[in-house]
């Protein structure tokens, strides 16, 4: 799977460039999670092989947020 986001930018929706190595799955949250892309506007997944393209973005914030969570409940029990 190919995971390419889509976000807002002053010229208009923008995909950002970047490494086919990069558009994993764990690739593509962590640099959500780090916001490394700004406001989001969607998250898609590309199977090339299926000719599939589907939109994940609730997917993705899901994850996100869940990693969030844990990560608070973690510095709590220090």
């Amino acid at each position: 799977m190919i995971y390419l986001v889509v976000s807002d930018h002053p010229t208009g929706p923008l995909i950002h460039e970047t490494s086919l190595a990069d558009t994993d799955r764990k690739t593509v949250a962590k640099d959500i999670a780090d916001d490394q892309y700004g406001e989001i506007i969607s998250v898609l997944e590309l199977n090339p092989v299926e000719g599939i393209c589907r939109e994940v973005t609730d997917e993705f914030q899901k994850a996100i947020d869940d990693r969030e969570e844990a990560i608070a409940d973690a510095r709590r029990g220090l």
